[in-house]
């Protein structure tokens, strides 16, 4: 069994930071696992595709639109 299996991932991920059991440095550096596999080219579509949307949406701030864009640029890079 793999930590958010048994429930919400971001439920599991914000317990486990509260007690300092996961660093942004671990968050960054995650990488599918057996269990997770499967799952792993949607999850990075969809992540490219909401990055992307909020790169070019003209109701969130500049500031926010330049880190969208990074990130839909390293969700790219990532496949």
């Amino acid at each position: 069994m793999y930590v958010g299996e048994m429930d919400n991932w971001a439920a599991t991920t914000n317990r486990m930071a509260a007690r300092n059991l996961l660093t942004a440095i671990d968050a960054r550096t995650l990488l599918p696992t057996a269990a997770t596999l499967p799952e792993w080219d949607g999850a990075q579509a969809s992540a490219t595709a909401f990055w992307t949307e909020a790169a070019g949406d003209t109701r969130v701030s500049d500031g926010f639109r330049a880190i969208a864009a990074a990130n839909s640029r390293h969700t790219r890079l990532s496949s």
